[in-house]
Order: C-alpha cells, then structure tokens, then sequence
C-alpha cells in the first residue's frame, strides 16, 4: 500500500487482476496490518481535528464567524475508525483477513519476540525513550506462515520491509517481492507453480552474482571465446591456454532455472558480462625459451552457469562455468 497508508483503490485493483483473470487466488491481510492502518488513519484525524480547532479559535479571536465546524472533522474512537475500514475491506470480493482467534498461540509468540528482542523484536528511540516494538509484524509473518502451511499454492507477501525478507528468507512455500507491479506481469502467468519459484528466485538472486564475496568462483571453466581472444584460443599458435574467471560484472536474463522439489537447490543459466584473465604459453625458437603473453578482458558477454543452495543468510552460490561469447 502506498507509504503505509490503506488504500481501498489499490486492494480493488489487486482483486480485480485476480478476478478477471480467473486465477485461483485469494488476497489476505494479517488482522494487525489493518490495526496499523486504522491507527495511522485516526493519527491523521486526530492532527486535523486539532488542525481544524485551531483555526476555529484564530477566527474567534479575530471577531469571525467561524468557517468550519469543529464536529465535521472530529475522529470518532479508533475502534469505530477499524470497523468502518473492515467494512470497506469486506466489500472487496475475494480478500480474506487473517484473523488471529483463528490461530491461536500466534499473539503469545509475537509478544515474547517484541519483549525477549528476538526475531523482529526492535528498539525505537521517541525522545529520551527506547520504546520496545516489533510484535505487530511478528504477528502478521506468523499468520501468513500459518496459513501457507495449509495452503495447496505458493504464497506470495508483497513487501519491501527488511524484516519481512528476513523472516521469510529460508522459507519454501512464502516468496517476498518489493511491490505489486514487481509482481503484476509474471502473476498472470502463474498456472504452473513452478513459474512463480523460478520468478521469486530470480528476484532473490539479483545483484547477488555481480562480484560478491560469498560468490564462489573457484573450479569455474571458460570455454567458446573465439570472438573474444582470437588468437589466445588458437590451439596452432599457443602451447597453451589458461583462461581463468575473475568476476562477474553483470547478471540480467535468468534463462534456465532448474529447481529441486523443496525448492532449496537450484541450477541455472543467466546471461551478463564477465572479467577474464587468459595466460597463453608459446615457444620462442629463435632464443630458445618458453614465452608467456596475458590478456584481461573486464566486459566479456558470456552465458553464466551457476549452482545454488539456500542456506539461513539467502543463497550460498556457485559459478560452474561461463560460456564466452
């Protein structure tokens, strides 16, 4: 939702993709979310009450006959602001709200991890306090946990919280993605399952290749390359050629993703640019000694070959091998 806030708009256009285009799916909101955003809308109710009340005051003063009524914009109690805002949501057809009564144990655990600072427990800093918080989101991950454990189809949070990433990270049947229009062209074409897992990983897997640390790039072949070093992968000319991977630059079009059943391994292919260092060996008849040359190449197109393994912090990657354009 946009900055937080809800927006009834939004939720309709999130239904209606589903709706007419006859996915099987249904849309859920954890009960706390729409706690947080009835909280924010009296929050703002609040500020222009307040707003409003000064202004009414300033006329007075001033011998004005006072331009709004103070009782057209004063908030109700922040209870009566949840019961509209579900109504609302109830007028959406095939949103369904995670309740917690239905899930009993889930608001004890999301109070342990905000008081035990564990899991999404945090500290806020107001002023001179250190405000513990977190069992909001805590509860909402939970529900969403709970009811994809007995769901029959990949579940899906449209999140770019940090915590949310987090918590789902190691998760096989709950994918986290930035925003809605991230997810709004390959969800109509979510029929196979798969297709989602292949979308999901290639999002987690982005910006991961291009050079990291955790990157393991040791044992990885190169082969092809006769446009690239034409004379270095001449056999006729060289003694030998040693080319070796130095980095990956680029990563931008996930071609083939092979993934296992539980979803925690995976193979694939992706097209970038690499960084390449080729040693070739030749000997020099007229001085009688082997000579060596070297060429490095930082913007080499290759199709990337890679291996992965989920692991608790994301992804522990392999670099099979490249093939060089």
């Amino acid at each position: 939702m946009p900055k937080g806030a809800f927006s009834h708009e939004h939720l309709v256009r999130i239904a209606g993709v589903v709706e007419e285009n006859e996915l099987d799916a249904a849309v859920w909101l954890p009960e706390p979310v729409l706690w947080e955003w009835a909280e924010h809308l009296f929050g703002l109710l609040l500020s222009a009450d307040a707003a409003v009340g000064s202004a009414v005051r300033a006329q007075s003063t001033a011998g004005l006959a006072p331009h709004w009524n103070p009782n057209d914009t004063r908030p109700s109690q922040v209870d009566r602001v949840l019961a509209e805002l579900e109504r609302c949501i109830a007028d959406v057809d095939g949103v369904e709200i995670l309740r917690l009564s239905s899930y009993p144990g889930i608001a004890g655990a999301a109070l342990r991890d905000q008081v035990l600072q564990v899991g999404t427990g945090r500290r806020k800093t107001s002023g001179e306090l250190r405000i513990k918080t977190g069992a909001s989101d805590s509860a909402s991950f939970r529900l969403i946990e709970a009811a994809a454990a007995t769901a029959d189809d990949p579940v899906i949070v449209i999140s770019n919280d940090r915590d949310a990433r987090t918590y789902f990270a190691s998760s096989a049947t709950v994918s986290v993605f930035p925003d809605w229009w991230t997810l709004h062209r390959p969800l109509l074409r979510m029929s196979p399952a798969h297709e989602v897992q292949r979308l999901r990983i290639a999002t987690e897997l982005a910006g991961r290749l291009e050079t990291a640390s955790d990157v393991d790039l040791t044992g990885a072949t190169v082969s092809g390359g006769s446009g690239t070093f034409p004379l270095l992968f001449d056999s006729s000319l060289y003694l030998s050629v040693q080319v070796d991977l130095q980095g990956i630059n680029l990563a931008m079009d996930y071609q083939e993703l092979d993934i296992s059943p539980n979803g925690n391994e995976i193979t694939g292919e992706v097209l970038g640019s690499v960084s390449l260092t080729a040693q070739a060996a030749w000997w020099n008849d007229r001085e009688e000694r082997l000579e060596h040359e070297w060429v490095n190449d930082d913007n080499v197109g290759a199709v990337i070959r890679f291996s992965a393994t989920r692991a608790a912090s994301g992804w522990d990657i392999t670099i099979v091998g490249v093939d060089v354009d």
